[in-house]
């Protein structure tokens, strides 16, 4: 009978939420399971828990009696992203320290994951958005039920797709991932898989795959017939490569004006609500991103969140979206075509020039 071994951490590596652990750690077998569990706020990234996952990969990379980690989630979301109104907070006080150590220690944890040197899977049922993402997607294997969802909606708080999405995102099929950078809107698991996202897309239950891992280790995935990526989305694809292929912003949302269909105006309205600058900044780190090494790509990051989180529209997209919820926040610009050129020129010069780095 496989014994297993229910790890008890010393404190910099359990974290505490009341009596509930806001990251499970424990290893059954070779597997070491590593387990968000803050259904209450879905799964939402803090500093503490990047911290655990961090120290507990660290721990278990050079025990030889750890062969595999699987990464999953508590509730209805794998993982909702970072919880941003905590950044917020220590941007109103100006407190850039903190805001700094959570990126950095954030996108420190992406690149650990992706340069793992034993397996890392990552199992998505339910929401990944965000952060999340920049767990998920960095693993070697991205497993999803058909109730899982993915996307980057950091145009909606004034920031742009992080986590090394820029360098990510473009490798998906055809313009997808610019889509998603722009519009916010989570994309379905058969979509994702469809486009090159995820690795693997499991038919059935979570629970089913779970203890098919538990007894039977990665084999339970390698032996199981699972589905090939469907063709069902391939008119999306056609629609989205369609407008997004334009050479600016404009040329992008001009395209969507002149689509006559629920989905073009659907798609350009998402568009349009999002912050105008965060668009303009978005799109040209994704037109550059696929250029860069993930390194490169989250340095970059690094440097940019530090220079739009003291921009007014990440505090006000907050306050619209996660405090007030009112929906309705005040860009500094009304709409793209208001936005200086010369601003996002500097935005991104700033950046260029920031002296910290990642890893």
């Amino acid at each position: 009978m496989e014994q297993e071994n229910l790890i008890s951490p010393a404190p910099t590596v359990a974290i505490q939420a009341g009596t509930v652990q806001t990251v499970a750690i424990r290893q059954s077998g070779p597997t070491g399971w590593i387990t968000l569990n803050r259904p209450s706020a879905l799964n939402a990234l803090n500093g503490e828990m990047v911290r655990a996952i961090q120290q507990t990969l660290n721990l278990w990379r050079d025990d030889p009696a750890v062969t595999a980690i699987i990464l999953q989630g508590t509730g209805r979301a794998f993982c909702a992203g970072a919880d941003v109104r905590r950044l917020r907070e220590a941007v109103l006080a100006d407190d850039m320290d903190v805001v700094e150590t959570f990126f950095r220690e954030e996108y420190t944890l992406d690149h650990t994951i992706a340069t793992y040197p034993k397996p890392v899977l990552a199992l998505v049922d339910g929401l990944c958005v965000g952060g999340g993402m920049g767990l998920a997607m960095h693993a070697h294997s991205l497993v999803a039920t058909r109730a899982a969802s993915f996307g980057m909606p950091e145009t909606a708080i004034g920031l742009f797709p992080d986590v090394g999405a820029s360098q990510v995102l473009p490798q998906l099929r055809g313009r997808t991932g610019l889509y998603m950078a722009l519009t916010g809107r989570p994309i379905p698991a058969e979509m994702a898989h469809a486009a090159g996202l995820l690795t693997h897309l499991w038919p059935g239950e979570m629970s089913e795959l779970v203890a098919g891992l538990e007894k039977h280790g990665l084999a339970a995935l390698v032996e199981t017939d699972l589905p090939v990526p469907s063709s069902a989305f391939d008119h999306v694809f056609s629609r989205i490569d369609t407008c997004f292929s334009g050479t600016s912003l404009i040329d992008i949302l001009d395209a969507l004006a002149g689509e006559t269909s629920q989905w073009g105006e659907e798609t350009l309205a998402a568009i349009r609500e999002k912050s105008p600058a965060a668009l303009c900044w978005t799109f040209e780190m994704m037109r550059t991103g696929q250029k860069l090494t993930l390194q490169q790509a989250l340095n970059r990051d690094l440097a940019m969140a530090m220079t739009v989180t003291r921009l007014p529209d990440f505090a006000e997209g907050i306050r619209a979206l996660l405090v007030d919820k009112d929906r309705t926040p005040h860009w500094q610009d009304a709409r793209v075509e208001d936005v200086d050129a010369a601003m996002i020129a500097s935005v991104l010069q700033s950046a260029a020039s920031y002296p910290g780095t990642v890893c």
